[in-house]
């Protein structure tokens, strides 16, 4: 049966996406981890797939691989686990074999160890997608995971951030169109999310993000995005103008992005033995090293030898497949004058030695003051930062930026408006502080 050119399902009770607008519009995707963000992603690229449309997937995690299971793309990255392996000076090749060979591609960053590599790889790529559209002018789709990443709602911006910007700005004209993805929307750069025409808002609970579906759908869905299910969404569109909740299929190629098990997670003894063979050692006839004495079954001499040091109790653990508990051998207690050779700790600066609780005359009654007065001080500090915090996210909340600004976070360079909600944060609690002394001084007189 053939596919439909205009519009495409994504859920199981009919909910379908227009095609065109997909492909050449702005589009994001945004959930908290395990709310179907992904799979959400994975079923819109599985539509635009079945109709052999262009597709480039920016895959920080190397999760989109299962793709391949069922489509022909061509996957690049940085390590042999892809088609083609490549460095900063052939990024170019992928968006023209994406383009000009018509051919759908993942570009695999999750390999690469140095983040300004894999950041100017991407520059390169999407670079020579944006400039190569103008002149093929072809309906296509850039997917971008993990959007805060590479265009964040605050710190310094570079030539990746700009471009990708650049794409959600003039690529509609080109066929260009983006989707990006987050967890976190508050962390992504409102000059992206102010430019998308179609949004999709998995489960979210963290306040900075609600307050973002707030300032954009309302107090109601703020709260309604909280109690979303498992690959439920909010659907916002502009081409039909319309707020709807929608549960997405499952995608059909594997979820290779899926959480490990617990199985993943479980040794076993054949690969032991393969690694102690592997490493150099021997192991015998039933996997263990050729060192490794079997304790015996008979139970331990418990007359006392005055020759014989104290015995060491043994521990009964299980064998797999054994009910039966099987007692292994304590080690060797260790010679005590092996650490002989470390500097004895300086008693003079124990707080033992100080409050006295080996000799009462060591007691320091100057230290001990001086003790409780730093802890009382980092107290109050502490609480005295919390409440400036509290006020301050609220006056963000009301009249500031969606995102709240830690003035002293590494990188950060606040907005205008944050900067004027921390000050004005501050002269609110500190004018609180003076009224309580007053009232206390007019209460004591």
């Amino acid at each position: 049966m053939a596919k439909s050119m205009e519009r495409f399902t994504v859920s199981n009770d009919g909910f379908a996406l227009p095609v065109t607008d997909v492909l050449t519009g702005r589009g994001f995707v945004t959930g908290k981890s395990g709310s179907g963000k992904s799979n959400s992603a994975s079923v819109v690229a599985e539509e635009l797939l079945d109709r052999e449309l262009g597709l480039l997937i920016i895959d920080t995690d190397g999760e989109y691989y299962g793709l391949k299971d069922a489509y022909d793309l061509i996957h690049f990255g940085g390590d042999d686990s892809c088609d083609v392996q490549i460095g900063v000076e052939d990024a170019p090749q992928v968006a023209e074999v994406a383009l000009e060979d018509n051919v759908p591609v993942i570009l695999d960053v999750s390999a690469y160890m140095d983040e300004d590599e894999s950041r100017e790889i991407l520059y390169e790529a999407i670079k020579t997608l944006f400039v190569e559209e103008k002149k093929h002018q072809k309906p296509f789709l850039l997917l971008v995971e993990e959007a805060h990443e590479f265009i964040p709602e605050r710190g310094a911006s570079d030539d990746l951030s700009e471009m990708l910007i650049r794409v959600a700005k003039r690529g509609r004209k080109r066929g260009l169109g983006i989707l990006g993805m987050s967890q976190r929307p508050a962390a992504v750069s409102k000059d992206f999310i102010t430019q998308c025409d179609w949004i999709v808002w998995h489960r979210l609970t963290w306040d900075n993000d609600t307050a973002v579906v707030d300032r954009i759908l309302g107090e109601e869905a703020a709260e309604t995005v909280q109690t979303l299910n498992d690959g439920e969404a909010i659907v916002l569109s502009d081409w039909d103008e319309s707020v709807q909740r929608v549960q997405f299929r499952r995608k059909r190629t594997a979820d290779a992005g899926s959480t490990p098990t617990l199985e993943r997670a479980r040794g076993s003894s054949a690969e032991r033995s393969e690694l102690i063979r592997r490493l150099g050692g021997e192991v015998d006839s039933e996997g263990r090293p050729d060192d490794e004495t079997v304790p015996s079954e008979e139970p331990p001499d418990t007359e006392d030898s005055s020759d014989s040091e104290t015995e060491l109790p043994t521990q009964h653990t299980y064998d797999d497949g054994d009910a039966t508990p099987v007692a292994h051998e304590q080690p060797a207690r260790r010679d005590p004058h092996r650490v002989a050779s470390h500097p004895p700790r300086r008693e003079t600066t124990t707080r033992d030695r100080r409050l006295g609780r080996n000799d009462p005359e060591e007691y320091d009654p100057v230290w001990e003051v001086g003790d409780m007065v730093i802890h009382l001080y980092e107290g109050i500090r502490r609480r005295h930062r919390r409440f400036v915090h509290r006020v301050e996210t609220v006056l963000v909340s009301r009249f500031g930026p969606t995102t709240y600004v830690e003035p002293a976070q590494r990188g950060v360079s606040p907005s205008r408006s944050a900067r004027v909600c921390s000050v004005v944060a501050s002269v609110l609690v500190v004018s609180f502080y003076l009224a309580v002394v007053l009232l206390l001084i007019a209460l004591v007189s």
